[in-house]
């Protein structure tokens, strides 16, 4: 399958096309200036042949100038956050985790957030690699002494209340102290309690992004950029002439 490769059972993604930077540039002179963003992608898509992985790349990691710019000024760094509660995205940030253990490709947006491309190849379970990705996860934060944080789990997703309790486990491990909610509507819950005074958000889901006004935190960028570097492409960069 062109775009991934079979690694230890899971499906390791991997980008393929040398015009993926001219079809970013493409695809964001196009969103730019008002087109649609589906037909706008599908044209692309179709003038440099791209792959599903590589057409997913495009459409999490391009946003409009204002948008993109708006976003990167609300990025944070945790050591700013104090004493202010962390909304964590918790399968988003996991999801983003667990693709970096395995060796995926991660994408670098022109918004500065980071985010992986297993969506269509692979669905979050409880497995090693998940239960794994979120030990690293909650470590990391405790070990950035973040003081408080609560976990946003999705019950549309299974074993939710699993990882919610694996969660716990964890933290009482790491002697870190955290909550956990399992929401019908996660990015609705993540979105309210964004509104808090002094939190802060861990996610690169856009619409929560495009609703919430508090700051964002990339976690799972921090957590890459010292697990799996070398698989970070940054698409942001194959428009630095033109994002300004």
């Amino acid at each position: 399958m062109k775009g991934s490769e079979a690694t230890a059972g899971y499906t390791r993604i991997t980008l393929n096309s040398d015009f993926i930077c001219e079809a970013a540039k493409d695809f964001f002179y196009l969103v730019n200036r008002g087109y649609s963003r589906k037909q706008s992608l599908e044209l692309v898509t179709a003038r440099y042949g791209l792959s599903k992985v590589e057409k997913l790349a495009l459409y999490r990691s391009i946003f409009p100038r204002e948008v993109a710019a708006s976003r990167r000024k609300r990025l944070a760094e945790l050591e700013s956050l104090g004493t202010g509660l962390l909304v964590v995205d918790a399968f988003n940030q996991v999801g983003t985790v667990s693709s970096a253990l395995l060796g995926d490709v991660l994408v670098v947006g022109n918004d500065g957030i980071v985010r992986d491309l297993a969506a269509g190849y692979r669905r979050i379970s409880f497995s090693p690699l998940y239960v794994s990705a979120l030990y690293v996860l909650l470590s990391y934060l405790s070990r950035l002494g973040v003081e408080r944080a609560v976990f946003v789990f999705d019950s549309q997703v299974s074993f939710s209340a699993r990882f919610a309790g694996i969660l716990k486990s964890f933290a009482s491990l790491l002697g870190h102290e955290c909550w956990s909610i399992i929401s019908p509507n996660a990015d609705n819950t993540v979105i309210q309690l964004s509104e808090w005074e002094g939190a802060a958000v861990a996610t690169s889901d856009s619409v929560i992004l495009e609703k919430t006004k508090a700051p964002v935190v990339d976690v799972a960028k921090n957590i890459v950029s010292r697990v799996s570097l070398e698989t970070v492409v940054d698409l942001g960069e194959c428009l630095d002439d033109e994002v300004e």
